[in-house]
């Protein structure tokens, strides 16, 4: 009866978020994150062009050397940049911009109607918890998906099927490590918790609705994978097809991480409501 019950309560929860796409609102704080996402991308792009080389130019040197600056080197390189780019916009501004997300939905979930500006001077406040906390979240994820393959490298040499093997298994641990973390930023917001008991009281919701927070987790990356895939070797784009198709790729993956956070955020936000004590309607 428990499974039933909670796959019933994941369907719920699914569902209502997928109607609340309606609410132009919710989007908001994901749509200002894409355009910070946007400008990213452009200037990587354009990086030799002044005044924007004076800065992007020395960073790039130092991060990637010599090759960033000789076609198509730039456009083989340029996914792996905007990944270490939008890590660091994630824990600057994605943490905020996540935590107004959270207050959004958890009104719009509640029946009232909250402002962005207004969950912009309530997240405020909490904006160095949520920075710390989605910095480490990043750090566990990062570290558990790459240890693995890093230190079984030699064990999996020559096998195809071992080396995925592995990658699975390092994302999958990666994830159930993520599960229990992730309430964390939306007990800060909606709690006023501090960080230890937001981490504590995150890690005791997942372990009761570890499934249910398991999936949802997951399913914003599983959307998010294909493009991950063919962003994985952008050397066989650059050579096999038009270079430029890395940057139009990119582009649609911040319109794909878009959609995806939106899910991630709405999910867990009513997730926690109701293992606070909220009831279905």
């Amino acid at each position: 009866m428990r499974a039933v019950e909670g796959f019933h309560n994941f369907i719920w929860i699914f569902w209502g978020t997928i109607r609340s796409f309606t609410s132009l609102r919710l989007f908001t704080p994901w749509v200002v994150l894409a355009l910070l996402q946007g400008i990213l991308l452009l200037l990587l792009f354009y990086f030799l062009v002044p005044p924007v080389d004076k800065i992007m130019v020395p960073v790039l040197k130092l991060v990637f050397g010599d090759r960033f600056f000789h076609f198509p080197g730039s456009l083989v390189l340029l996914p792996k940049a905007c990944y270490y780019g939008n890590l660091l916009l994630g824990v600057i501004a994605g943490s905020f911009l996540g935590g107004v997300a959270a207050d959004l939905f958890a009104g719009h979930f509640s029946g009232e109607r909250g402002s962005f500006r207004g969950g912009l001077s309530l997240v405020f406040s909490r904006y160095p918890s949520l920075i710390l906390l989605w910095a480490v979240g990043t750090l566990l994820f990062v570290l558990i998906l790459v240890f693995p393959q890093k230190l079984f490298s030699s064990l999996v040499v020559g096998s195809p099927r071992r080396a995925l093997a592995l990658q699975v298994g390092s994302f999958t641990l990666a994830l159930a490590a993520v599960t229990f973390f992730t309430y964390a930023f939306i007990s800060v917001v909606l709690s006023r918790s501090n960080v230890l008991d937001s981490i504590r009281e995150s890690f005791q919701l997942a372990r009761r609705r570890f499934l249910s927070t398991f999936f949802f987790v997951s399913i914003p990356f599983l959307i998010h994978l294909p493009l991950d895939y063919l962003l994985s070797d952008p050397e066989v784009i650059v050579t096999k097809f038009n270079p430029y198709l890395v940057v139009y790729l990119l582009a649609l993956a911040i319109a794909v991480s878009l959609l995806s956070s939106f899910l991630l955020v709405g999910n867990l936000t009513r997730m926690y409501q109701l293992t606070r004590g909220e009831s279905f309607r």
